[in-house]
């Protein structure tokens, strides 16, 4: 009898992989109101989707993360996103709500004396994290169409779930249709370069810019 053949996103709990940050924003985040224990939550959450894909020896876990497009391409990139990124950090208060004060705000959520730490570790810890998460979804070549949008769209609204009621909805709005293209976009990325380079590159300074909008507010 012929071995079932088992897929990308099955094999790599693809399901769980999609609802592991709504899980632990709605726990950290919308009910213990703490980013530590949101951020914390999710990341325990992908170590050990990523160890239970590992230990059945039927999933992926990426690695080439570190491999595809040229360092002139990842140069170019990070060299664009960041021009992007100063401006954005820049106008960053436009886009709070004007009724929030920012740094009570945050504190309140966790963010007060320890905020610079957790802006390095948001920036620094958290994309490696997440992409080694998404990638092997990304790289499910042969599912069907409605998976590939699940993937987009979770990836986006759970972001949506973390900034609503902090920005102005036309700015909550414009994240989650931003982010479902980025997630297409890396998709594309990954197919053109055939490794996990320049999304990962692309993802940091993305969140780097996030924890330099934590450092502008709480400064």
């Amino acid at each position: 009898m012929a071995k079932a053949v088992i897929s990308n996103w099955d094999a790599n709990y693809g399901w769980w992989r999609v609802l592991a940050p709504y899980l632990a924003v709605a726990v950290g985040w919308l009910w213990l109101e703490n980013a530590w224990l949101a951020i914390g939550g999710y990341h325990v959450l992908i170590v050990v989707l990523l160890w239970m894909s590992h230990r059945a020896s039927k999933g992926s876990v990426p690695g080439t993360l570190f491999s595809g497009g040229t360092t002139a391409q990842v140069l170019g990139l990070v060299g664009i996103l960041a021009g992007v990124s100063a401006v954005f950090v820049a106008f960053s208060d436009f886009i709070v709500e004007p009724s929030i004060l920012i740094p009570t705000w945050l504190a309140e959520r966790g963010l007060g004396g320890n905020h610079v730490l957790f802006a390095a570790y948001y920036g620094l810890v958290h994309p490696f994290l997440e992409e080694a998460h998404y990638r092997p979804l990304r790289q499910a070549e042969g599912e069907p169409a409605w998976r590939r949008r699940a993937l987009e769209v979770g990836f986006a609204g759970y972001h949506v779930l973390v900034v609503y009621g902090f920005l102005r909805i036309p700015f909550v709005v414009s994240t989650f249709v931003g982010l479902w293209g980025v997630m297409t976009l890396w998709r594309w990325m990954d197919a053109r370069t055939g490794g996990g380079r320049l999304p990962l590159a692309f993802h940091i300074v993305a969140d780097l810019a996030v924890s330099s909008c934590v450092l502008r507010w709480m400064s």
